[in-house]
C-alpha cells in the first residue's frame, strides 16, 4: 500500500500531517534527533505554505511526528514549526524524568474500578485492568 497514490484534493478546513516512521529506532535512542529528515520536513512545509496560500478555506494545520521518524518527535515537529517561519521551540528546561514519572500515574479515567497495569502497554484495554 506504500505505492497507493491520494489525489491531493483538501476536503476539510483543516490540513493533518502525521510524521511516522519504521521501528529501526530503538526506544533508547529517543529524546534526540537521530536521523536528519530536514530535506524531507523542507518539503512537507512547502507544501504546507502552498497550502496555505491556495486553500483559502484551510483554516489549521495539524503536525504530529513520532519519535520513530527522528528520534524525538518533538524536535521534529520543531524543526518542522522552524521551516514554517514560525519561532523555534526551547526544550531545555524540560525535564524528562518528571515526565517520565508523571506517564506511570494512575489513569484520570479508570471505568473498570480496578488498578491500573504500570507494565508496559500491548493493548487499550491494559489502561483499565
Amino acid at each position: 500500500m506504500d505505492k497507493l497514490q491520494t489525489p491531493p484534493i483538501v476536503t476539510s478546513d483543516f490540513i493533518y500531517l502525521r510524521l511516522i516512521e519504521d521501528r529501526r529506532l530503538a526506544e533508547n535512542q529517543f529524546g534526540k534527533i537521530q536521523i536528519d529528515r530536514t530535506e524531507e520536513i523542507r518539503g512537507w512545509a512547502a507544501k504546507m505554505k502552498e497550502i496555505k496560500q491556495n486553500e483559502k478555506n484551510v483554516k489549521a494545520g495539524i503536525v504530529a511526528a513520532n519519535n520513530h521518524y527522528g528520534g524525538y518527535g518533538p524536535g521534529t515537529v520543531d524543526i518542522f514549526r522552524q521551516n514554517m517561519d514560525m519561532e523555534k521551540l526551547s526544550f531545555e528546561n524540560v525535564d524528562m524524568a518528571k515526565i517520565n514519572r508523571q506517564l506511570d500515574l494512575e489513569p484520570r479515567f479508570n471505568f473498570s474500578g480496578q488498578k491500573h497495569n504500570k507494565g508496559k502497554q500491548t493493548m487499550l484495554s491494559d489502561f483499565f485492568n
